[in-house]
């Protein structure tokens, strides 16, 4: 299903979860399945885009500013346009039991935190920084997110 791996896609720092269970699964999906409608509706971006998304294996060619809001309804983007690390902290903690995997949410946070301090042309709206922060996400998710997407977008 689509929105599952946009889901997944958006919130790449998760991909180090390895021994994903089927309740974090569906307490994840639950949790953010309704956000990636609200903002697919605000920001116009279609099924066919998220399928191109989808096929891809990357949130590349998803709109900034709908990767922005979907950041900042999940709280790791603030209101100031910024990352909040401690925001992504607690998604990890929320959505994940394993300290292990809540660890290296953890260490990913901390590792993009570094975005907050490049420039950004369009400050507090945080289309800028989403990109950055969700190219941040991809090089730092390790080789295992093949593993957790297929768990996560199978039923």
């Amino acid at each position: 299903m689509s929105a599952k791996y946009v889901c997944v896609a958006l919130l790449a720092f998760t991909a180090y979860a390895v021994a994903l269970t089927q309740e974090d699964k569906e307490a994840f999906l639950a949790g953010i399945a309704p956000i990636i409608g609200e903002c697919s509706k605000e920001y116009g971006v279609s099924a066919g885009e998220i399928e191109v998304a989808k096929a891809a294996h990357s949130g590349e060619s998803l709109k900034p500013c709908f990767v922005a809001c979907f950041f900042k309804k999940v709280g790791v983007i603030n209101d100031k346009g910024d990352f909040d690390v401690e925001g992504a902290k607690a998604k990890g903690k929320e959505f994940f039991k394993d300290v292990e995997d809540q660890n290296k949410v953890s260490e990913i946070a901390d590792i993009c935190s570094s975005i907050n301090a490049e420039s950004v042309s369009d400050t507090t709206q945080g289309c800028d920084r989403s990109k950055l922060l969700m190219d941040c996400f991809s090089k730092n998710k390790g080789g295992v997110s093949t593993n957790l997407l297929i768990k996560l977008t199978n039923n």
